[in-house]
């Protein structure tokens, strides 16, 4: 399926706009003119500048803007962000660290448990 510049320029409203930005705040951010980001909006080619810039401002996958299709691995959705990752990690940290031996060794078994499928232990 070739790219459609008109259907790409609807993604890059939706994207915009599901993203809270308005189009000058998006021209300002990318240092573009306004008069720019709404004629890509409204179908003019958008260079590959402008299209990484919105991939990565709007949190949406190249795949998903030139061809409407989601790869569901690339959602949003699974886009977590650093603090996120640090808050997730502190409640392992926590158990691995806890000065009851026995809690560090069960925290230890549940999360080789929950991970055997992604990382298997050697034996």
């Amino acid at each position: 399926m070739e790219p459609n510049d008109i259907d790409i320029g609807k993604r890059l409203q939706q994207a915009r706009k599901n993203a809270n930005l308005t189009q000058q705040k998006l021209a300002d951010m990318m240092k573009l003119s306004v008069s720019y980001v709404k004629s890509t909006e409204r179908g003019k080619k958008a260079s590959l500048k402008y299209l990484f810039a919105v991939v990565e401002n709007c949190h949406v996958s190249f795949d998903w803007l030139l061809t409407g299709v989601q790869d569901p691995a690339k959602s949003p959705q699974t886009i977590i962000k650093d603090a996120e990752i640090e808050q997730l990690l502190d409640v392992p940290r926590k158990l691995l660290n806890d000065p009851n031996p026995e809690l560090q060794i069960w925290a230890k078994i549940q999360l080789q448990k929950a991970f055997a499928d992604y990382y298997p232990t050697e034996k």
